[in-house]
């Protein structure tokens, strides 16, 4: 057994008095005001100092907030319009992903500007490593090593649904609803209105219809900027609320190569020979139906989202999608075409007979790209290993790898000096290239300025030459979300 030792009969364990009296502080560290004071301050500076450590990992290795200058990516990200009082969307970037996904095409990306290393651009990527590179009739296609065909580079449904521009008139705001840009197409009753709503009635017969069409030519234009090309990528929404018990609602699009009749019936109607469906109908008059598994109820307000882009019809009933018909995959120079004279592509109303209120009528267009610079149409590019393509979503209005030209400039003594061609001047006496320090902009490829004497330059073998491409090693984040202004709070896609 184990022994216990006991306290000696000499010690004293103390009295209940003095227990827990406290120890004279004389003599004792950290007591005395100047050393709490010490004590105090090297504490708080050791929180701030892990703190920033902290802060410069994340910001480092994680993630990072920037402010949107420009507009080259509107409608997606919003720069500064000091006209109209708006401040450049504010974003956060994620630095993290680019080790675990790669870059993606579609992605909104952060990069180093190739002419500027001190300056950060941000645009999607079109264009991916050792491809071949082509915009045709306003879309991107691509050609990857070893494939045969050019097949057209597809947006998915949200990035899609994140860039659809509100189509505008020359000086018009964006609209929901203005009377005079819809026209009468057939029905005995035309355009009726009740306050701000659309009233369509397509009579007695039962196979009476009354539609109403667009009557604008849609073009790539964008708060007054724009070259005019018509645009085929459409998205037509409004809501509706049929007051009849029977009929249907019908909607056309069309583009340059199907025309789409969209047709959604009552449940009144919604029988084996009247059921909804989608005909889809070629240049060369072929067409197939597509049928669709809803029936509308009477006296309830719909939603309906119609939307065609890259080469893909989208139907959306009421928030739910509920057809996706892909009809075109590779490039075909050669189908057939409509011959389109004065024909509008966007109509929509009631037919077999129905009655409806329509409202919240929407008409968006997809980004037309165009080729210019370093591009041209239907003619396609080579990209190198390691290098990305890059456009702004406000294709007219964006410096990107389309436009950039860089100017070489080697020396006598074996240096060669890079820069923007737009930072690069020349006199009588030396070469000039000037930099806005404010803006941060200019310089050469390292943000420096100079003056460069001609005694010290080969002459005769200055080069320009477009450079359009973004080094993998340069890019250092991808666009997560809009965390300011909060009315425009959103991910980024």
């Amino acid at each position: 057994m184990s022994e216990i030792k006991l306290p000696d009969s000499s010690e004293s364990i103390g009295s209940p008095k003095e227990i827990g009296t406290p120890l004279p502080s004389a003599g004792i560290p950290g007591n005395t005001p100047g050393e709490k004071f010490a004590e105090s301050l090297r504490s708080n500076l050791e929180i701030f100092a892990i703190a920033f450590l902290m802060a410069m990992i994340i910001r480092c290795f994680c993630i990072e907030v920037f402010k949107i200058p420009t507009s080259s990516m509107e409608p997606t990200l919003l720069g500064n319009d000091y006209r109209n009082g708006i401040q450049g969307d504010r974003i956060i970037a994620n630095k993290f992903a680019l080790l675990f996904q790669p870059v993606r095409r579609f992605d909104v990306i952060l990069f180093k500007f190739p002419l500027n290393q001190t300056t950060n651009f941000i645009k999607r990527v079109v264009g991916l490593p050792e491809e071949e590179l082509m915009v045709y009739e306003g879309d991107i296609y691509c050609r990857p090593e070893g494939n045969d065909q050019f097949r057209l580079a597809k947006k998915s449904f949200g990035t899609q649904e994140s860039i659809w521009i509100p189509v505008v008139r020359w000086g018009d705001k964006p609209h929901l609803l203005i009377r005079d840009y819809f026209e009468s197409v057939s029905g005995p009753a035309g355009v009726g209105w009740q306050g701000d709503q659309m009233l369509l009635d397509a009579g007695p017969e039962a196979d009476g219809e009354n539609l109403v069409r667009y009557k604008e030519t849609i073009q790539d234009v964008y708060k007054n900027n724009g070259g005019g090309e018509r645009v085929f990528d459409l998205k037509l929404a409004f809501r509706f609320k049929q007051t009849s018990s029977s009929g249907g609602i019908k909607i056309n699009l069309a583009n340059r190569y199907r025309r789409f009749e969209i047709n959604l019936v009552s449940r009144e109607n919604n029988s084996a020979e009247g059921a909804s469906f989608v005909s889809v109908e070629q240049a060369d008059k072929k067409t197939h139906l597509l049928p669709l598994a809803v029936a509308l109820a009477a006296e309830t307000e719909h939603l309906v989202e119609v939307m065609n882009f890259d080469g893909t019809l989208y139907l959306k009933l009421d928030g739910q999608v509920i057809l996706e018909h892909s009809y075109q995959d590779v490039l075909d120079r050669d189908q057939e075409t409509w011959a389109w004279s004065s024909e509008k592509r966007v109509s929509f109303g009631v037919s077999r007979g129905g009655r409806a209120l329509f409202r919240d009528i929407n008409i968006s267009r997809d980004i037309y790209y165009i080729a210019e610079g370093v591009m041209n149409e239907g003619e396609p590019i080579v990209m190198p290993a390691n290098k990305y393509f890059v456009m702004g979503d406000n294709v007219h209005n964006s410096k990107d790898s389309r436009k950039w030209r860089i100017k070489r400039i080697p020396l006598k003594d074996g240096r060669v000096i890079r820069c923007d061609t737009g930072y690069y001047q020349r006199n009588y006496d030396n070469i000039t290239i000037t930099r806005n320090d404010d803006k941060n902009k200019g310089g050469d490829v390292w943000g420096v300025a100079s003056v460069i004497p001609l005694d010290q330059v080969k002459e005769d073998e200055i080069e320009e030459f477009y450079y359009g491409y973004v080094d993998a090693n340069h890019i250092f984040g991808k666009a997560i979300f809009v965390y300011w202004p909060l009315s425009r709070f959103k991910l980024i896609k």
